[in-house]
């Protein structure tokens, strides 16, 4: 719609047509999508399609044809020409599931189809930036099979090669030594681990690897071969997802002073953290057996797994928080026949405790001198359903382990009465229920004041925060009163952000930008 509207006034001789060559080719870049967005493909065509001006700025930027994919239905001369265009820029390569031709012809007609890609990229690896598989094995077990097959082979080079995105099947052990000698400056690794992955010992990842992702599915850890795989490289920025894991997860024990005492396994390269886990107990060998003494940024999620259902059918439960047994009494049954749903409280009552003590339990005794900025989710259904309370020396207590914590966000389905806070640059709430007083916060102020240490918070922010039982939407008014003392530090955000607002918020960014 754009191009057709600047195509139209284009014609009429406007300021449109004024804009010069260095200007178009700076905008074209800003404007290159992520390979697995669809517009990517088709967006150097059709901006080569507006006029002369945007033909000869497309043709002479090739920058804008190296995004190759398999995913989309793309003519084998769509692929010649974007490869010649792109003359020795990058590439960046997404190999997804595979295109509409695989749903209508079979397996084999989308393996040919895959095979036609690999045969077309292959001897351009020595140009490729990213390579992004995120095919499915569970899916097409055949085609990933093939892929990793595809660039095993000898003579494969990817000097170039910066960043991988690896579905975790076969030998991990032999894809990763390869990657370590034909791609030597690869820094950034994301993989799935799921049923097809087995995490064996002494998995070495290429040496100069110092961002990794990680999204365990259906796969049985063990949390010292884990550890042993983070301690091969020099990983600074670490994101390790077990939100929807439905495996086990084993750790390592010792005897220490007559109790079971669990290993822990020191990641001293590791400065970012983002740690998801289920609200399970099964995942407490995982929190207690890592140790990330260097960390400087948490980001920690305890949230339901997307298997979580509290209200399920009597003698269908798909997760078991107890740590022991209930009576017939601990349940409460809807006045239906014994097929009805009913709701588990007495899971309920241990799932909540549970979230709350796995995040603890993440600190325990351990010291996090250089974490400054943290970062809480706990996301439970049964916290919400019980009504229950955020105890008020949870955060003080955290902060025992990371005594250095200026900004802090806590976003969770328990409500927080009164909690206790350590002096902090910024605080964020986030769609919290608070009492409707909400005198806590101003006491927190008040101390601030009283010791002398409100100059050192920059901002309080009440994103999306509940008064008691007032929706957040009717409270904009009631915080800026009640928490007067913080002044022009209070930020409140009652709204969503409309895709209106976020393209103003854009321009506005990048008109600053441009101003000296």
């Amino acid at each position: 719609m754009a191009l057709s509207v600047w195509k139209h006034e284009s014609g009429k001789g406007s300021q449109a047509a004024r804009i010069s060559d260095d200007v178009l080719t700076l905008v074209f870049k800003a404007l290159l999508l992520k390979p697995q967005d669809s517009k990517i493909y088709l967006f150097p065509f059709k901006i080569a399609s507006v006029n002369r001006q945007f033909r000869t700025v497309a043709l002479s930027t090739p920058q804008l044809w190296g995004n190759l994919s398999s995913s989309f239905r793309m003519k084998p001369e769509a692929i010649d020409l974007r490869l010649q265009r792109s003359q020795d820029a990058d590439l960046q390569i997404y190999i997804g599931n595979f295109p509409a031709c695989y749903t209508y012809g079979g397996e084999e007609k989308g393996l040919e189809w895959l095979n036609s890609f690999l045969a077309k990229i292959l001897p351009h690896c020595h140009r490729w930036a990213s390579l992004d598989i995120t095919i499915s094995p569970k899916k097409h077990s055949a085609a990933a099979s093939a892929i990793i097959e595809a660039l095993l082979k000898a003579g494969i080079e990817m000097p170039k090669l910066r960043s991988l995105t690896i579905p975790g099947i076969g030998d991990m052990k032999i894809t990763f030594q390869h990657f370590s000698t034909r791609a030597k400056d690869l820094r950034t690794i994301c993989m799935d681990m799921n049923d097809d992955f087995k995490l064996v010992k002494n998995i070495a990842l290429p040496s100069k690897v110092a961002k990794m992702a990680i999204k365990v599915d259906c796969c049985d850890l063990k949390v010292q071969d884990l550890a042993a795989m983070l301690q091969s490289a020099p990983i600074e920025d670490l994101s390790l997802d077990l939100s929807e894991n439905s495996g086990n997860t084993k750790g390592t024990t010792v005897m220490y002073e007559g109790k079971k005492t669990t290993v822990q396994h020191l990641i001293l390269d590791v400065k970012s953290l983002k740690l998801s886990i289920p609200t399970e107990r099964d995942v407490l060998h995982l929190v207690r057996g890592l140790h990330f003494p260097s960390l400087e940024r948490l980001s920690l999620a305890v949230c339901d797994s997307v298997h979580e259902d509290f209200a399920v059918r009597r003698g269908r439960g798909e997760r078991d928080f107890s740590f022991g047994f209930y009576d017939e009494d601990d349940y409460m049954y809807d006045d239906y026949d014994d097929d009805t749903e009913y709701f588990d409280s007495g899971s309920a009552e241990v799932a909540a405790k549970v979230s709350l003590s796995l995040a603890k339990e993440f600190f325990g005794d351990k010291e996090f001198p250089k974490l400054t900025s943290l970062s809480l989710k706990l996301i439970t259904n049964a916290a919400r359903l019980l009504h229950k309370k955020l105890p008020k020396d949870y955060i003080v207590d955290i902060n025992k382990s990371c005594p250095n914590i200026q900004d802090l966000v806590l976003h969770c389905t328990y409500k927080v009465e009164t909690l206790l806070l350590p002096p902090l640059r910024s605080l964020t709430l986030r769609r919290v229920v608070v009492d409707y007083g909400c005198s806590w916060i101003e006491d927190y102020g008040k101390l601030l004041s009283k010791y002398e240490k409100m100059d050192s918070l920059e901002r309080l922010t009440l994103d999306h925060c509940s008064m008691g039982d007032v929706r957040f939407e009717k409270t904009e008014e009631e915080w800026i009163k009640k928490l007067a003392l913080f002044g022009s530090k209070l930020t409140v955000i009652v709204c969503e952000l409309c895709e209106f607002c976020r393209c103003c918020l854009i321009l506005i960014i990048c008109a600053a930008e441009l101003i000296p």
